[in-house]
C-alpha cells in the first residue's frame, strides 16, 4: 500500500463525511458566539453603555438585540435548528460589529483588531450558503 493509494482512500473516506465538518463548525463557532452573548446578556448596562459611547441610537435597546442574536443564534448553530436564518442575522451582526468598532482600530492595531469578528462572519456566510448539514435538527432549510 503506497502514499498514492492511501490518499484517494483517505480522500474517499472524507468525501462521504463532509456533514461531519459542517457539524463540528457549527458547534464550535455556536459555541464561542453563544459565549459572547451570553456575556453582553450579563452585562446589559456595560453593552448599552459602549454602544452609547461609540455613537449607535437606542443603545439599550440594540445591546438587548445584539445579546439575543448572538446567544440565540449560537445555540441554533449548536443544534442546527434554523442556521441558515441565525446565519444571516449574525452576519449582520458581525458586520456592523467590524465596521462600528473594529475598523477605526485597523490602522493602528492591525487585522487582528478583528480577526474573530471576520471568523464568524465567514462561518456564518459558509453555513448560509451550505445549510446546517445532516447532523441537524432542521432537516429542511
Amino acid at each position: 500500500m503506497g502514499i498514492k493509494h492511501l490518499h484517494e482512500k483517505s480522500l474517499e473516506w472524507l468525501k462521504h463525511r463532509s456533514s461531519w465538518g459542517l457539524l463540528i463548525m457549527r458547534v464550535v463557532a455556536g459555541f464561542l458566539i453563544m459565549l459572547h452573548g451570553y456575556s453582553k446578556l450579563t452585562n446589559l448596562d456595560g453593552t448599552a453603555k459602549f454602544f452609547a459611547s461609540i455613537g449607535i441610537p437606542a443603545a439599550a435597546t440594540f445591546a438587548v438585540i445584539v445579546a439575543l442574536v448572538e446567544f440565540l443564534g449560537g445555540i441554533a448553530y449548536i443544534v442546527g435548528f434554523l442556521t441558515r436564518h441565525a446565519a444571516v442575522l449574525i452576519s449582520v451582526n458581525m458586520v456592523v460589529a467590524v465596521l462600528l468598532t473594529k475598523l477605526p482600530q485597523l490602522a493602528a492595531k492591525g487585522i487582528n483588531s478583528a480577526d474573530l469578528e471576520l471568523l464568524f462572519l465567514t462561518v456564518s456566510i459558509c453555513l448560509l450558503f451550505a445549510g446546517p448539514g445532516k447532523w441537524a435538527a432542521s432537516k429542511t432549510e
